[in-house]
């Protein structure tokens, strides 16, 4: 277990180990080129914001010590030893604004990305942890300055069925997702 920060809300299941992290980050600059233009009040995403999941989803794996991408999606059969220290992420795509209705007006672009992740690290005392299924959805609001992050945990990582019930229950969320106070967002000078 670990301390969640204020700026997270996370929901675990029990019984199966799964979680939902909805997390609000300043926005981070993902650009490496100036391709977004501001024109009137609406702002056109350039790539890199259409793959800004993808970005924080390195990130994560990063921060839980998963080690270098690789590019086979196999994972060990049942019953074989665990190969740790990996990352891999196997969908890397914009969603279209028009599914998120309570998000659309205020968001420049929202992305998905998804994959397995398997830590390296083994605190004292503990098993390894299996490879898990994560699938993170990032939407830019810039008026506000932030990323709304919202991530699924899904351990073990396992069949496609799998992954595509994890997709589609983490888009289910961000489309019912809604900002009801914007005040409580400092705003973006």
């Amino acid at each position: 277990m670990r301390e969640v920060p204020d700026s997270q809300e996370v929901f675990v299941d029990a019984t199966s180990g799964a979680s939902v992290i909805v997390e609000l980050v300043e926005r981070a600059d993902v650009q490496v080129s100036s391709h977004s233009l501001r024109t009137g009040a609406e702002l056109t995403p350039a790539p890199q914001d259409e793959g800004s999941a993808a970005y924080f989803w390195g990130d994560a794996a990063s921060l839980n010590d998963c080690g270098d991408a690789v590019r086979s999606r196999w994972l060990p059969a049942a019953g074989a030893p665990l190969t740790l220290g990996f990352q891999v992420c196997d969908c890397s795509q914009p969603l279209d604004l028009g599914e998120l209705p309570h998000l659309a007006s205020a968001a420049a672009a929202a992305s998905l990305a998804c994959g397995v992740q398997a830590p390296r690290a083994v605190q004292p005392g503990r098993s390894p942890l299996p490879p898990a299924y994560v699938c993170l959805a990032c939407v830019r609001l810039p008026r506000v300055g932030t990323d709304l992050l919202l991530t699924l945990h899904v351990p073990p990582a396992g069949s496609p069925q799998a992954a595509e019930t994890a997709r589609a229950l983490l888009l289910g969320v961000l489309r019912s997702l809604q900002v009801v106070d914007w005040t409580l967002f400092c705003a973006k000078q």
